[in-house]
C-alpha cells in the first residue's frame, strides 16, 4: 500500500508536466502559423501596390480620359493604404529580427 501512493504521484506529475510540455508547443505553433500568415498576407499587399504603381506611372505616362485617370490613381492610393496599414502590424506578428533590422534601416 505504501509503494501506490508514491507512484500514483509521480504518474499525475508525468501527466501534469506532459500536458504543460504539450500546452506550450501548441501555443508556439499557433503564433507561429499567425506569423507566417501575416508574413504572406504582406508579401501579397506590397505586390498590389507595386502593381498598382506601375499601372499609376504607365496611366500618367500615356493620359487616358480623367474618369479612367481618377479610377486608376484611386485605385492606386486605396492598395497603398492597405498594404501600409498591414506593415504597422509588423508589431503584432513580425519577428524581433525583422524590427531590429526596420529600426536600422530607418537611422541610417
Amino acid at each position: 500500500m505504501t509503494d501506490v501512493l508514491p507512484t500514483a504521484l509521480a504518474a499525475l506529475f508525468g501527466a501534469w508536466a506532459g500536458a504543460q510540455f504539450a500546452l506550450t508547443r501548441f501555443k508556439q505553433e499557433r503564433a507561429f502559423d499567425a506569423q507566417l500568415d501575416w508574413y504572406r498576407s504582406t508579401a501579397r499587399h506590397l505586390l498590389d501596390a507595386a502593381a498598382a504603381a506601375s499601372e499609376a506611372s504607365m496611366t500618367l505616362a500615356h493620359p487616358p480620359p480623367q474618369a479612367t485617370l481618377a479610377k486608376v490613381l484611386a485605385n492606386s492610393a486605396g492598395v497603398t493604404a492597405v498594404a501600409l496599414t498591414h506593415l504597422m502590424e509588423g508589431e503584432l506578428f513580425s519577428s524581433v529580427v525583422l524590427h531590429k533590422s526596420l529600426a536600422l534601416r530607418s537611422v541610417s
